[in-house]
């Protein structure tokens, strides 16, 4: 009977949280999308939930064995509280072999992950299904937040391509739900742009606050999403709230002000973002990514690997492999000799975007673009191209380069479909028209 009350806290809790949210953006204009969304945000971490169990079967998943852990640091944690409170604030890589054992893990990403979630897990009451519908709710929120944002930034235009971006698109939507990393990492990069989109207006305590508590949860999560990330965000906010001191009235005048000043503030943060992890140093990254690589290549099978070349820890050679790198980092996979239902899907999503990139090219869309939307998309170019190519680059494995692009892969979605903003938002008008 305990448990049934728990379980039923765990969902009114769950549902205060979603209403909560919900109260939050009730002036969003993407407010009639709320509750759809998060249905299915909901919904694909169960079938996330489904697919490992019954595909990759529980006791060879990562999800489920990482889940395993958390549950017994819990019941650990009941009879021993003082040590799991310093178990909480101890450095993952400086545990004592009790813990290591227990857990099952030594990476320090996941020894974080599984902190996280044991404390979710005194709400969810060792549910993995409700700590996966509160890690949904979380990965949702940001990108909703996000996607408001954004709307909003560029005064109501392309509201059809953040949702679709961000709140539909399959590989998106899958990939960043349940008990996953990603799902708290997108939560995390979500929020952190939304507090740097309103930072651009008005400086808030709260929103500050908000920005901090991401660029913390990315970098203990994802630490090459966080360099790759924050210090473009950084610089953006400053060189646009510092361009507003210049007395400059001509818009092409004052974004080319702006790309100067993002472009010095951006070289002053590189060598502090160097020094954030030891794999971040440039003595250090080039052998990271291929020890990763190697490490991969020899756990993958040859259908499932898109690129197997001799890269070296040489800066020409990462020159020489970056283009490919970056377009299959983007557009990876194609049509192919595929097995699995969501490589078919990722496939056809990608052919999809490359046709709507090619086809808005060649009739040459026209841009309805503010000069500030337009210096806040070259920065999103800059954060794809970084992040595309290294990631690529260490990710031979094209299942795994999957999952691992959803960091960036939703605004890639989200720039191409910019392509077609004039008719994405009629069809916005005639399915929702304003009253």
């Amino acid at each position: 009977m305990f448990e049934i009350l728990r379980y039923f806290f765990a969902v009114l809790l769950w549902i205060l949280i979603a209403y909560g949210l919900r109260y939050f953006f009730r002036r969003s204009p993407l407010l009639s999308f709320f509750y759809p969304t998060l249905l299915l945000k909901v919904v694909s971490g169960f079938a996330l939930a489904a697919l490992y169990y019954f595909y990759y079967e529980p006791s060879g998943s990562d999800t489920y064995l990482l889940f395993a852990s958390v549950a017994k640091v819990n019941d650990y944690a009941l009879d021993n509280l003082g040590t799991y409170i310093d178990f909480l604030f101890a450095n993952p890589y400086r545990l004592s072999d009790f813990w290591y054992e227990l857990l099952y893990y030594r990476n320090g990403r996941a020894i974080f992950f599984i902190k996280t979630l044991s404390l979710l897990n005194f709400i969810t009451a060792n549910s993995y299904l409700l700590a996966a519908m509160y890690l949904s709710l979380f990965s949702f929120s940001g990108l909703f937040a996000l996607s408001h944002a954004l709307v909003l930034f560029a005064h109501g235009k392309g509201k059809l391509s953040a949702i679709i971006a961000f709140l539909l698109m399959p590989t998106v939507v899958f990939w960043s739900s349940g008990l996953l990393k990603e799902s708290l990492l997108m939560g995390s990069i979500g929020w952190a742009c939304y507090a740097i989109l309103r930072l651009l207006k008005a400086y808030e305590w709260h929103t500050v606050l908000i920005f901090l508590v991401s660029a913390y949860l990315v970098w203990k999560l994802k630490y090459y999403y966080f360099a790759a990330l924050f210090p473009l965000l950084v610089s953006f906010v400053l060189s646009y709230r510092l361009s507003l001191l210049l007395p400059l009235r001509r818009e092409a005048v004052l974004l080319a002000s702006r790309l100067f000043l993002f472009g010095i503030i951006l070289l002053l943060l590189l060598l502090p973002a160097s020094y954030s992890h030891p794999n971040l140093h440039w003595q250090k990254l080039l052998h990271t990514i291929i020890t990763n690589k190697n490490d991969m290549l020899a756990q993958s099978e040859p259908h499932n690997v898109w690129y197997s070349s001799n890269l070296e820890a040489k800066p020409q050679s990462f020159l020489q492999h970056a283009p490919k790198a970056l377009f299959n980092g983007v557009f990876a996979p194609f049509w192919g000799s595929y097995n699995q239902p969501f490589k078919l899907l990722a496939a056809l999503e990608s052919i999809t975007l490359l046709a709507l990139l090619f086809i808005g090219l060649w009739q040459k869309a026209k841009f309805s673009l503010s000069y500030e939307l337009l210096f806040a998309l070259l920065v999103l170019c800059f954060y794809i191209a970084i992040s595309a190519t290294l990631i690529a680059l260490a990710t031979p494995n094209i299942g795994t380069l999957v999952r691992y692009k959803v960091g960036y892969f939703a605004f890639v979605v989200y720039l191409i479909l910019l392509m077609w903003e004039g008719k994405l938002d009629r069809l916005l008008v005639l399915k929702y028209p304003p009253s």
